[in-house]
């Protein structure tokens, strides 16, 4: 059995020599950015990464809170997912992405960790709550596929002359 492979790279070599005379990471970074930025929104929806991963909320939680036994986790305002995937909630810095959120609470609800203030504040009997991490800024394993796909859709139509 015989294959023949051709290749018409000229649109390559295009991009090849574009990003030699130095386009900018800026556009690409952003690419990277909006492509994140639905990652945490689906990652919010699934309760986790993988689905269903974060661990439900304490019984106490929920007496307390609104919502009852169906109420999703750190979905009560979409107040944390909004500080999120709000257009101006990622910086880039040269060739860095960064991406997070500007609310007190929310290194807290990523990485878990004892709630309140320490010291002579304590709640009764010195309890204080403990947090689970319920990780939501994470790379989904779908997540560099999807932006290199969504990068190279951006070269070829600046290729093409469509950007």
């Amino acid at each position: 059995m015989n294959f023949n492979i051709t290749v018409n790279d000229r649109q390559w070599q295009l991009v090849a020599h574009n990003l030699q005379q130095g386009m900018s990471p800026g556009p690409l970074l952003r690419i990277a950015g909006q492509v994140m930025r639905s990652s945490v929104v689906r990652t919010f929806r699934e309760q986790g990464s993988p689905a269903g991963s974060w661990k439900p909320l304490a019984p106490s939680t929920l007496k307390r809170g609104r919502g009852g036994a169906g109420r999703q986790i750190l979905i009560q305002s979409r107040r944390m997912e909004n500080s999120v995937t709000d257009a101006n909630q990622y910086v880039i810095s040269g060739n860095t992405l960064i991406i997070g959120s500007n609310l007190r609470y929310a290194r807290i609800q990523q990485e878990g960790g004892d709630a309140g203030r320490k010291g002579p504040f304590k709640k009764r009997n010195g309890h204080r709550s403990r947090i689970p991490a319920r990780p939501y800024l994470v790379f989904r394993p779908e997540d560099p596929a999807n932006i290199a796909g969504a990068i190279e859709r951006y070269i070829s139509s600046t290729a093409q002359g469509g950007m």
